[in-house]
């Protein structure tokens, strides 16, 4: 019937004949949608229903022709649900929903991907950014299968906070005004609605209250780091929070330009990298990948780690073109041998599928490390794409 163009009694409906031939398209498979991602428990307000949803996350006016239309001129499809029942508790004025984002196989288009992420960002629960960033590292990988190795970096960043407060603050405090200032920003307030974020927050002020002659111990400078690496990153470059960023970023390059040994060197310029790039605030959106490892699922387990990538920043910029910058990040003096092969096989896979997508590659090493400069210092990787 939406195919002919015509209702349950039989009438014409006047449907557009370029919509009744995607619709007849769609019917007999000429058009196929993928699953990118699936988000469960995304909290909204009691008062959105699921077309409101889909209207506000593909950037659409409220009309009919919105909602027919976006599908084949992004690329992109949600599927937007009521969900029954939730992991966590609900905030009482709010409600669970499921979404799924899919995109047309023939129409892939990663504009619309990091649109659609950019209009969710501030609703995200931790895990759900976690399944963001797998379901896209899983496009660009060529093997379309991921892990992420982060644990080192984590652990850099947690101890970079410990010397801050045992050398700067009493204990606990940097991490207290932290998270007040985090929390103040009103432009993200639904993050605190969602309840995985808030038992986060909540759950490390009653540390802090509670516990803080044992912040000794590693585990609570983790647990913050890693939330603090899920929050939308606008969150962290407002005036109020990036001089938190800031701190971080010299202590970690004051800890690596210290008498250490080279093996730890690594892990901390990596850390320090990405702590860069998160408070330099580019374009409209930026939203990052660290250790992502390329697996090889043909190769035995223990052999199937193909490629790790240090830093994959994705962003939109000020004329609305989505962009993928790769950073490969070596203190080793032979930095481009060691990193030439994988970056270039990664930069010609991501062009090959996403042939809109802006791509730039780059190695990063310590500005001058035998003066004992270990700025991060940016070099032309030479895969660069429109």
């Amino acid at each position: 019937m939406i195919c002919d163009g015509i209702d349950k009694n039989n009438n014409k409906t006047g449907l557009p004949s370029t919509w009744l031939k995607k619709a007849k398209d769609l019917f007999e498979k000429k058009i196929s949608f993928s699953l990118i991602f699936n988000l469960e428990s995304v909290s909204f307000e009691k008062e959105k229903d699921v077309i409101d949803i889909e209207y506000e996350l593909i950037g659409k006016r409220e009309s009919e022709r919105g909602l027919l239309t976006y599908p084949f001129d992004t690329g992109i499809l949600l599927a937007v649900d009521y969900l029954d029942k939730s992991d966590y508790p609900i905030h009482p004025n709010y409600r669970a929903f499921s979404i799924r984002v899919f995109q047309n196989d023939s129409h892939r288009s990663f504009n619309g991907l990091l649109s659609v992420i950019k209009n969710l960002s501030k609703y995200l629960s931790f895990s759900n950014v976690k399944d963001i960033r797998t379901g896209l590292a899983n496009q660009l990988s060529w093997t379309k299968e991921v892990r992420f190795s982060n644990e080192a970096v984590i652990r850099s960043i947690s101890k970079a906070l410990q010397s801050i407060e045992s050398e700067e603050y009493k204990k606990g405090n940097f991490i207290e005004k932290y998270l007040k200032n985090i929390s103040n920003i009103s432009t993200f307030g639904e993050l605190w609605h969602n309840f995985e974020n808030y038992f986060w927050r909540i759950q490390i002020i009653h540390f802090l209250q509670q516990h803080r002659r044992e912040l000794g111990k590693v585990e609570i400078y983790e647990q913050f780091t890693k939330g603090l690496l899920s929050l939308p990153v606008q969150l962290l470059q407002y005036e109020s929070t990036k001089r938190y960023l800031d701190q971080i970023y010299n202590k970690l390059l004051g800890i690596i330009s210290s008498d250490i040994p080279n093996d730890k060197k690594g892990d901390l310029f990596e850390a320090l990298l990405l702590i860069n790039k998160i408070r330099a605030k580019r374009g409209k959106f930026q939203f990052f990948l660290n250790g992502m490892v390329v697996i090889d699922p043909s190769k035995p387990r223990d052999k199937q780690d193909s490629n790790e990538f240090d830093v994959i920043e994705l962003l939109i910029n000020e004329a609305g073109k989505a962009e993928c910058w790769i950073y490969a990040c070596s203190i080793a003096d032979e930095y481009r041998s060691e990193n030439q092969e994988p970056i270039t096989k990664l930069a010609d896979h991501i062009h090959e599928i996403f042939s809109d997508l802006i791509v730039r590659t780059r190695y990063v090493i310590p500005r001058n490390k035998n003066a004992g400069d270990w700025s991060p210092k940016e070099e032309d990787a030479g895969r660069n794409y429109n």
